[in-house]
This record gives structure tokens, C-alpha cells and sequence, in this order.
């Protein structure tokens, strides 16, 4: 559980996440493993003191149209790069969808850069066509910015696809994970 990471383990995560996405490392303040929106649960692996993959998991609403829908949003991935094609990031993903299934969330949901895309899609993600997602940045939480990033989902508990709310622009009212 978040309340229960230690100390030291938050700054050998903030090494791992630094390394991991070096254009928003300084937004890693305070050796913090975390940017935005603070993870309740993390999927991680680590080979002795070192963590070697990531990732952040957070319960919340989006709203799309009219519709409330509780997701499982996942973000601030990553796996050390010495490691990274070789199939840590493929256990990662299956890792995750227990979590999220124990969690019961509908739904699985991120946001990715094009560079990923590819990794998201052969791990089971859904992308949504056409969709923008609205949030706040966590170095500015007043003014709400659109994403060019891509969206995604998973059914977790959810029947499938079509039990997503259709429409153009997924509100986060909130900042990123």
C-alpha cells in the first residue's frame, strides 16, 4: 500500500521513473516517485535494492458526455532500459490486470505518446479514436490543457469495448498520474 513505501524505496523509484521519462524528470520533485496525482497501488519489480519496472495505479472517475466512468488509470511506466525488450514490460502488463481485477474497476485507462503505442496495443490496450483527454498539468493546476497523447483502455470487469461511453473528450478533472 502507498502509506506503507518507505523512504528509501521512493528515491529508488525516483531514480528508476528519472531515468525513464528525462524531458519531465525535474517534475519528479523532492525525490518524490511521482508527479501528479499520487499512485494507491504500484506494480513493481525489483532485483535486489534496485527497481527495474514500474508502474502507478489510481481509482478514479472520468467524465465523458454525461457519464461518470471509474477507471483504474495507469501511468508513470517504465522499465530500466537495460531490460527493456525483454519481456519485463509484457509481465509488467499481466501483473497489472490482476491488480486491476482485485481492484474491480471496470475499465483500465492511460494515455500514451506515439513512441509506445505499439507496446500498448500488443499487451491488450485499446486505443480510442478520435478522443482527447482534458486534465491538469502538475505544474499548473488551474488552467485544464487537452492532451495530444492516446488515449487507451483495457476491460477489466467491464463486458467489453462497447461498454465504454462514447464520446469526443475524456475529462480527467484532475492531474495525470
Amino acid at each position: 500500500m502507498e502509506n506503507d513505501v518507505p523512504a528509501d524505496r521512493h528515491r529508488a523509484l525516483h531514480l528508476l521513473l528519472t531515468e525513464s521519462f528525462p524531458y519531465t524528470a525535474e517534475q519528479f520533485v523532492h525525490g518524490r516517485s511521482w508527479v501528479g496525482a499520487r499512485p494507491e497501488r504500484r506494480v513493481t519489480a525489483w532485483r535486489g535494492d534496485r527497481p527495474v519496472a514500474h508502474v502507478g495505479i489510481l481509482r478514479r472517475f472520468l467524465r465523458i458526455g454525461s457519464r461518470d466512468q471509474l477507471v483504474g488509470e495507469v501511468g508513470l511506466v517504465a522499465v530500466a532500459r537495460g531490460l527493456q525488450g525483454t519481456g519485463v514490460g509484457r509481465l509488467l502488463a499481466e501483473h497489472v490486470r490482476e491488480r486491476l481485477t482485485r481492484l474491480g474497476v471496470p475499465f483500465c485507462y492511460l494515455n500514451c505518446q506515439s513512441s509506445v503505442l505499439g507496446y500498448y496495443q500488443s499487451v491488450g490496450r485499446l486505443r480510442l479514436e478520435a478522443t482527447a483527454t482534458r486534465h491538469f498539468e502538475a505544474d499548473d493546476e488551474l488552467t485544464a490543457v487537452t492532451t495530444s497523447a492516446h488515449p487507451m483502455i483495457l476491460p477489466v470487469t467491464a463486458r467489453g469495448r462497447a461498454d465504454w461511453p462514447a464520446g469526443p473528450l475524456i475529462e480527467r478533472d484532475g492531474t495525470e498520474l
